[in-house]
């Protein structure tokens, strides 16, 4: 039997000024299993990208409290809304976002691979391969969305013309 559960990606943001952020954990919360966890996944070549200077040791202490907080949390649910609530700080929550799963801790597993690790090259039409553009110009994972993965890639224009 499936049991709802919330999530919200990790967000790193290395400088708050440019306000430029990649995922680096997520947090799973299953209310009916009292499941709280995070998992954390931090690429230190992607957090150099927008901030050669950022400190990814620094960063992964930050990503590992959050687990290791998770693990110890005596009232799951609230601690999940304390994590995601809104803050200004080099890491944080994203939006909340529901789903359903029978293995919370396996739905997380997925989930960092998802939305935090690199995806993994491959043909880029309907076959598996990680982006779909639509015809509306969305852009659909795959690996997200695989149900409504049966429209073809179609190439949209660089720039569109204000004339």
């Amino acid at each position: 039997m499936s049991d709802e559960y919330e999530y919200a990606a990790l967000r790193v943001v290395p400088r708050a000024d440019r306000e430029e952020s990649m995922n680096g954990g997520v947090l799973l919360y299953c209310r009916a299993r009292k499941f709280l966890a995070a998992a954390v996944d931090l690429d230190a070549r992607r957090l150099h990208a927008p901030d050669p200077t950022a400190d990814a040791d620094t960063v992964r202490a930050l990503l590992a409290a959050i687990a290791a907080g998770c693990a110890d949390a005596p009232d799951a649910g609230r601690h999940f809304r304390w994590l995601t609530a809104p803050r200004s700080t080099v890491v944080r929550a994203g939006p909340v976002h529901t789903g359903f799963a029978a293995d919370p801790a396996a739905e997380l597993d997925r989930l960092l691979t998802v939305l935090v690790r690199p995806l993994a090259r491959g043909p880029r039409s309907g076959t598996g391969g990680p982006v779909l553009a639509t015809s509306r110009g969305m852009v659909l994972f795959e690996h997200l969305f695989p149900s409504r993965v049966r429209v073809r890639t179609r190439c949209l224009p660089a720039a569109v013309s204000r004339e």
